[in-house]
């Protein structure tokens, strides 16, 4: 397995792998870490900032999601919706990688539909995936 998202909630985890069953992997992976800082003007001189710690971490990525590669988009985007609504904490784990010292939250989802068959189904979608540390 090459990683997951691991819901603390209800929501099944989504899984990423290659095997000769099921290919779902992620690409375009963005970590960005940051500080926080105040201003404090002063009169006829230069601000002077003051250092306040850490800011909240955020982690991007997509996914393509793919019946040609035995994974149902819908069921697995699904999955992720409810996580962002339900506001439940995550863990994301890359090979034996956790990412950050906290869990995570899912705030943002852009999903394209890529291919809609005659039915009106989805076969294929990419997902781009925003998360915020949730400390």
């Amino acid at each position: 397995m090459l990683g997951e998202i691991l819901s603390h909630g209800k929501q099944q985890p989504v899984k990423f792998e290659v095997s000769s069953e099921k290919i779902l992997t992620l690409d375009d992976f963005n970590r960005t870490e940051n500080v926080r800082y105040t201003t404090h003007d002063i009169l006829n001189k230069k601000s002077k900032l003051e250092y306040l710690g850490s800011g909240t971490d955020t982690i991007t990525f997509s996914i393509k999601l793919a019946r040609h590669l035995n994974v149902e988009p819908r069921t697995e985007f699904e999955k992720l919706i409810y996580m962002m609504r339900d506001g439940e904490p995550i863990t994301i784990l890359v090979g034996d990688v956790v990412f950050g010292t906290h869990l995570w939250l899912i705030t943002d989802l852009n999903i394209h539909y890529d291919i809609i068959n005659n039915k009106g189904e989805c076969v294929s979608a990419s997902v781009n995936i925003g998360f915020s540390e949730y400390v």
